[in-house]
Parts: C-alpha cells; structure tokens; sequence
C-alpha cells in the first residue's frame, strides 16, 4: 500500500499517525473499563484450573523495550528551545516541527535519536511523550479481592517518556481483563515503575550558598504541637516554616497486594487518600507509633517514622548569630517546657548536579540538575549529597527525601560520578 510513496510522505503520515494516536490513546481507555466492570464476571470461583473464569485487575511484569518511533511529542516552553533545536534540523536529524496545543511534534531522521534527544529536552523542564512497543513474557495479574493469575504476555504498544533504549528491561504496571489465564483485554494505563532504593553519594558541579536559618526536628509522635503559638511568640519578625509529616515511609515498596489489604479495612490511622508504594499518609492528630507498627506487621511491612523539620528563618540583620540563636532557644523552652529541644545552624543551598550519574556500572542521566536543600554544612571544597533514589530505567530523576550535604565518604560500594565542567 505504501510502497509507492517517498520517504518525506512515509515520514508525514508517520508523524500525523502519532498524533493520533496521541488524541486517540486516552480515548482507548474508556473504551475499555478495566475497573469495576463485574458485568461479564464469570464463576465467582479462584481455582487456576478455572479457564472461564473473568475478571478485571492490575498487572505487574518485567518488560523488554523492542523499538520507538522516530516521533516525539513535546509539551511546554523554553527560551533555549530554538536555539537547541536548530543545529539538529541543519543537520538533517530532526525532519519535522509541527506545532501541537501546548508543544510540538519533532519527526526524526532515525529512531537511533530519540532517547538521547529526550535527555537533552529533560533538562529544559520540558515534558517529551513517545509510541513505541515492549514485549512481555508473563504477568502477574490481581484482582485487590483475592483473585490472583500469572498470564501469558505479547507485545504491545507503549506510551511513555523516552528513557529507555531498545533491549532495556523494566518493570511495568497495567489495567487488564483476564479469562483464566489469558489477557483478554488491554493491557490499558500501562506505566513504567520505579526501581527499589539505591543508595548513593554524588559530588555536585557547584553549590551556592542561599540563606542561613536555625532548625531542629520534631519527633513523629510529638509532630502535633502548636506551631502557631511559637510563631506568635518568635522575636525580630523571625519566621518558622514547619514541615509536619504525617505518613510513614517504606524501604521497601508496598505491594498492590498489601495496599489493597490497607484499603480493604482501613485502620483507624490511616488516610485513604494517600496510600503510595513508599509511604502511606496517617491522619493529622493520630500521634500511637506503637499501633500503627502493629497494623503493618500484620501486612509484612515495616515502617519508618519521620521526624518534622522545623526551621526558624531570622527577619532582622542588627542581631549576632549567637543573640538569634538565644533568642528562638528562649522562645522555645517558654513556649514547650516540657519538649526541650536543640536548634543548630542551618544553610540553604543551591546546587547543580552533574548530567550523568554512574553507579554499580550502570549510567543515569540526571532528569533535572538544578535542585534547593536545607543542610547542615555551608558549600564546602567537595562536599557530596548522599542519599537514595529509584531509578526508572536508566534516568535519575530526583532523591528519594532530601539527601544530606555533608564532607565526602571513603566509599560507598562501587560508586563513580561523572561530571562536565
């Protein structure tokens, strides 16, 4: 059918079919409800020997990335844009500009470019969408209400910010309708997963000093206190940011199954509304650590409680460092007597990351270089941030938590950085 056409013309239609198919894609998923449909439920029975048996739930499975079109949607502004932009259309690799509500679609010369292409729009704050296919062997499929099946997979048509090159493995999730043991419609929604924690120690390329402030942390269970009282009661127009966590964090990621069960008979604690792989939220004014440990054991999780930082930021530059210091320990102990606490000196910094990160042999490009964090250290000569993230594929994009800025560390496994000066 197109075996007549030039490739200029394979190369438009391609790119108005990924338009298309862009407008199209969320359309296809109301077509297909994967959630609450029981309409067409089968037999109310679990038994994997069951082939008529229908049911609609989320799948989790390993996927190898087979191909991207040469195709990038492209959402957002920069005043760098054009000028990035230009020498890749004068040397014939990006074919295509059309402009699209809120963006562009970029056509390319060859598929080879759209990955790193992609990293390089990352880092103007930019949002790139691509179409290509992955191939999945088996997945797991669950219900949330106790019905469970490992399926046969296939490949399929993936939508996604292209990160990740041809013969990258990766886990997925996806809405799915199975009969037995076979997927019978969808997979719908589907999305790359972050990877579990890795620790990690990266030296900056430059950290500027922002502002200086006094901070202290909050235990968990004391995060309830009248914040508002010390602010009134603070001197010299000082100001006090608090940050009140109420959630618990995971090291390692709930699974759907443990957070339907949370859903299925919610605890007193718990916020419905914030249920996440790495924290679930707890409700403002629940402070008993020791129930909400219990309530997930019983779940096989372990959680962790995280201090609130307080921090008091000084309105007036006529008072010494030592006079603000006196003056907020002061304001404290009259306003908690019985939660005596120590404030230390705080920095506000601004640091750029370098553009890839390597680690335990594998390379991450940095999504976003540019970040803010409170730390204990003013810049230093080779001070590091050491902290965690979760890769997706092989992007880094962002800690996990604030990381800490503090001198560097002998050695942390088999960590290398890469830097660009």
């Amino acid at each position: 059918m197109f075996g007549n056409l030039s490739k200029d013309d394979r190369q438009r239609y391609l790119v108005i079919g990924m338009i298309l198919l862009f407008v199209f894609s969320t359309v296809a998923i109301y077509l297909f409800n994967p959630i609450g449909g029981g309409g067409n439920a089968g037999p109310a029975s679990a038994d994997a020997n069951n082939t008529t048996l229908q049911f609609t739930g989320r799948g989790i499975a390993n996927a190898t990335l087979i191909y991207w079109e040469p195709v990038v949607v492209v959402s957002g502004t920069s005043e760098k844009l054009e000028a990035f932009l230009q020498p890749l259309k004068s040397s014939g690799i990006v074919t295509k500009d059309l402009p699209l509500a809120g963006g562009r679609v970029l056509g390319l010369s060859d598929a080879i470019y759209v990955t790193n292409l992609t990293r390089d729009l990352l880092r103007f704050n930019l949002t790139v969408r691509g179409q290509g296919a992955i191939s999945i062997a088996q997945a797991h499929v669950d219900s949330g209400t106790g019905i469970a099946r490992t399926v046969a997979g296939g490949v399929y048509n993936f939508e996604d910010t292209p990160i990740f090159e041809a013969g990258d493995v990766f886990e997925v999730a996806f809405d799915a309708q199975v009969t037995g043991n076979t997927i019978t419609a969808g997979p719908v929604n589907l999305q790359a997963l972050a990877s579990g924690l890795l620790g990690i120690e990266v030296t900056p390329e430059s950290v500027r000093l922002n502002k200086t402030f006094w901070q202290t942390r909050v235990p968990w269970q004391n995060r309830t206190l009248n914040i508002g009282q010390f602010q009134i009661n603070l001197v010299g127009f000082d100001t006090a940011r608090y940050q009140m966590r109420s959630y618990v964090q995971f090291a390692a990621p709930l699974t759907d199954k443990q957070k339907s069960a949370l859903l299925s008979a919610p605890p007193a604690w718990l916020d419905v509304n914030n249920i996440q792989s790495d924290l679930v939220g707890v409700q403002l004014t629940y402070t008993n650590r020791s129930q909400v440990s219990a309530d997930l054991a019983a779940l096989g999780a372990t959680p962790i409680f995280p201090d609130s930082p307080l921090g008091v930021f000084p309105g007036s530059s006529n008072r010494s460092n030592e006079q603000i210091s006196a003056d907020i320990s002061r304001v404290w102990d009259e306003t908690f007597p019985s939660m005596p606490t120590n404030f230390t000196q705080g920095y506000v910094l601004d640091v750029v990351l370098p553009p890839t990160i390597v680690l335990n042999s594998q390379t991450y490009q940095v999504a976003n270089r540019t970040m803010q964090i409170a730390s204990d250290y003013a810049p230093m000569e080779n001070g590091t941030l050491k902290g965690s993230f979760s890769p997706i594929g092989r992007s880094f994009n962002g800690f996990s938590g604030a990381p800490i800025y503090s001198p560097p560390s002998q050695k942390i496994g088999d960590i290398q950085v890469t830097q660009s000066r």
